[in-house]
């Protein structure tokens, strides 16, 4: 059975707590800290039968797994970043042009209060 954590409770309840108030963040605090040892607990717990070393070296399995797949996402949108140089040509100058429309608009704007 895989256990689900309620985040937008978790929320409502920090929010609530918290309050404008010392006293409620501290409170928030310790809801949000006893949230991660639940947390902890859920995710270790499902895995009761590992020792600490046995469990750590299959978090850090996880987390370079984890890490490898996002550098593998990173890279092929790394490799697109140069797309869109063809137009910086362009967007510099429809700029110029912009700014050419702009300074007429206004010389014929002064022109009209003399």
């Amino acid at each position: 059975m895989r256990r689900t954590f309620p985040a937008s409770s978790l929320i409502t309840v920090l929010v609530v707590a918290a309050g404008s108030n010392a006293d409620g963040l501290v409170l928030a605090s310790v809801i949000l800290f006893g949230s991660v040892i639940w947390l902890l607990t859920a995710f270790f717990g499902a895995r009761s039968d590992l020792d600490t070393e046995t469990g750590y070296n299959a978090l850090e399995g996880d987390l370079s797994s984890a890490i490898e797949a996002d550098q593998v996402v990173f890279n092929s949108a790394a490799s697109g970043a140069d797309a869109l140089d063809p137009l910086t040509g362009g967007i510099a100058a429809a700029s110029m042009l912009m700014a050419l429309g702009c300074g007429w608009a206004i010389t014929r704007r002064l022109a009209e209060y003399r």
